[in-house]
């Protein structure tokens, strides 16, 4: 499981701009590789007979904090559609506002990217 919260800025307000963005978030992982031997135990229930469950601890990594940081262009086009461009990442970020209000440029943010 990751929880993680992303801020952008666009640096210069106009339709081709530089922008910076980071993130700080935490993560959980369980590997599913067993660290012992499986335990199994039964026990005796009178509507079923005996019942048999086995349970085998696993290695996690608990409480990985992650940091995210990243610049690029972005290119805000007609319509609040707007296409980011990360070049250390190699991918391209296409962001689509609902409302036709233009938002300020220091209030834009994406969440979990």
């Amino acid at each position: 499981m990751t929880l993680m919260a992303d801020a952008t800025y666009n640096i210069l307000a106009r339709p081709l701009t530089p922008y910076g963005t980071g993130g700080l978030g935490w993560s959980w992982v369980d590997t599913n590789i067993a660290t012992e031997p499986p335990t199994v135990g039964c026990w005796w229930v009178p509507w079923y007979g005996y019942v048999c469950e086995g349970y085998e601890n696993t290695k996690s990594l608990d409480g990985q904090r992650r940091l995210q940081h990243a610049l690029g262009r972005a290119w805000q086009c007609q319509g609040h559609a707007e296409f980011r461009r990360v070049p250390a990442a190699g991918r391209l970020e296409v962001l689509i506002e609902p409302d036709t209000a233009p938002m300020p440029r220091s209030a834009r943010s994406m969440v979990g990217t």
